[in-house]
């Protein structure tokens, strides 16, 4: 999976694709580096895909979106040298990016299980909740 996107919410194409552990080439700025980044065995985060270098710069005025793509926003702007050359390694080396792609899969069905995600949901509601004190969270 190749992106060149200049900034995502969540990233969900880059998501199916890490979910069903296919290489992913892109820049390593926005929502998806939330995904795309794994701890080791030492517990430091490591990225788990090709990192695409960029710069960081304004949001074109045209592309404005009023509570959308706010003015004051910024884009990544990936650089295609370095896309030319993450798409040259994965070709080279196949292999070694496709077992990572399958760590990364594995990491990303147990961290985002269904399950996790609604439990890590509701206890968030049950902490904000305790904190203001005006309510509890049932689970039926």
């Amino acid at each position: 999976m190749v992106t060149a996107t200049h900034g995502e919410g969540f990233g969900l194409p880059l998501f199916e694709a890490a979910y069903t552990g296919i290489p992913v080439v892109a820049p390593g700025w926005s929502g998806h580096c939330d995904f795309l980044f794994m701890p080791n065995e030492n517990g430091k985060i490591k990225p788990m895909f090709l990192n695409v270098n960029y710069d960081i710069h304004p949001v074109p005025k045209e592309a404005v979106w009023d509570g959308v793509l706010q003015a004051d926003s910024q884009w990544c702007y990936p650089h295609e040298g370095s896309y030319k050359q993450k798409i040259r390694q994965v070709r080279k080396s196949y292999d070694k990016w496709q077992k990572r792609a399958e760590s990364l899969q594995s990491w990303i069905l147990e961290e985002f299980s269904e399950e996790k995600v609604y439990n890590d949901f509701l206890e968030s509601i049950s902490e904000s909740a305790a904190q203001a004190g005006n309510f509890q969270v049932m689970v039926l």
